[in-house]
């Protein structure tokens, strides 16, 4: 299927595996900078007074090196190491593919039970389809979707997510909530 192929998972640890490894290149050109820097003063291109000056630089070169390296290491593990989702965002995940795949039936059963409408009655599935469909109608089938930011505490997730749908995209947000042993989405901006 066509649509798979352009779906990514939503998966928390690969986002602080990307931020991680950014990191660390950062860390690693301030590194080769402040080497160039060091190397360019020991064979007098640069006037500096004393050694001093070089021996610092060429220390700070080292250890930004190794923080950098140890940072894009750690960051690719967490990034390219497969893994166990977590269950708040294998709820994400589910979600979205039932929608993506226009089971708004499936999509449901991950709503809270108890997830208003905008007239203060509790949402029921046949109006959530009813929206769902409109939705897509209005806007395009869902063509893809991948996490842009989580932010996350013992009981309650928010999960913020790029949609795509035709040839344009947008951001939104879902709540989740702890329900016992399962997580049930509360909110959500937009389809």
């Amino acid at each position: 299927m066509e649509l798979a192929s352009r779906r990514q998972r939503i998966n928390p640890r690969a986002l602080v595996g990307k931020i991680f490894l950014f990191n660390g290149i950062i860390f690693i050109a301030i590194s080769a900078l402040a080497g160039g820097y060091t190397l360019f003063s020991q064979a007098g291109a640069i006037s500096t007074h004393g050694n001093g000056i070089s021996t610092v630089t060429g220390l700070l070169a080292l250890i930004f090196a190794g923080v950098g390296l140890l940072e894009a290491l750690v960051g690719l593990l967490l990034w390219l190491l497969p893994s166990g989702v977590s269950p708040a965002a294998n709820v994400v995940n589910l979600y979205y593919a039932a929608l993506a795949n226009q089971d708004y039936a499936t999509a449901f059963q991950y709503l809270d039970p108890f997830l208003g409408g905008p007239l203060g009655h509790h949402l029921t599935q046949a109006e959530f389809i009813e929206r769902a469909q409109a939705y897509d109608t209005e806007h395009s089938q869902i063509t893809g979707y991948s996490l842009a930011g989580v932010q996350a505490n013992p009981s309650q997730r928010v999960y913020t997510i790029k949609v795509t749908r035709g040839s344009g995209g947008y951001r939104t947000r879902l709540r989740l909530t702890r329900q016992g042993f399962d997580w049930k989405i509360v909110s959500f901006d937009s389809f």
